[in-house]
């Protein structure tokens, strides 16, 4: 972003802190259930661990589709909170939509990932930790910037990222469950 322009770098910035504020929420959630998740599988409480699962996914949903009407509506006030130059302005608010756009995919791949994690599914919870910002976004972001040379579609490779990021965790939340829960036992009193 930085050959494009000091004031798109800047917008892009912001737009990042405010993406931040529809997400850092969600982020909370996943990480303070996975307690949970963990003691209810190492109890080989199966059915309390997809109740928790369930209630959290549907949590975490609303919530960040909340937060994220409220950014994307109030992303003007928001972005003008810290830049004052009208251009910088217009690509802050602009790039603050683009980034909100996967918020609500975020809170579902928070609360799978910390599920398999609690799950104790080292392998797959590793790939999801890489996935994000390794996988999915350095090579988005190259490509994206080969074919269109476009700042507006180089801001468009973190939100790209995000939604392929939320599906890997689907698949890769599914596969811990078949293999991880076969090996559920509950402990004996």
């Amino acid at each position: 972003m930085a050959s494009y322009g000091d004031l798109y770098l800047a917008g892009l910035g912001v737009a990042i802190k405010v993406d931040s504020i529809a997400t850092q929420l969600v982020m909370g959630l996943g990480v303070g259930i996975q307690p949970l998740f963990g003691y209810c599988f190492g109890a080989g409480a199966k059915k309390r661990f997809m109740e928790i699962l369930r209630f959290s996914l549907i949590l975490a949903f609303i919530v960040s589709v909340v937060m994220t009407i409220v950014c994307f509506t109030f992303a003007k006030p928001l972005v003008g909170a810290f830049l004052s130059d009208p251009e910088a302005k217009s690509y802050g608010i602009t790039f603050s939509r683009i980034y909100l756009a996967s918020a609500p995919f975020m809170g579902i791949t928070f609360v799978l990932t910390n599920a398999i994690q609690g799950a104790g599914a080292a392998v797959p919870a590793l790939i999801l930790s890489l996935s994000r910002q390794g996988l999915f976004f350095i090579p988005i972001l190259l490509i994206m910037n080969a074919i269109f040379h476009s700042p507006i579609m180089i801001g468009a490779a973190q939100p790209t990222a995000n939604i392929l990021t939320c599906i890997l965790s689907i698949i890769l939340f599914i596969v811990t469950y078949k293999v991880y829960f076969k090996r559920m036992e509950p402990l004996q009193p």
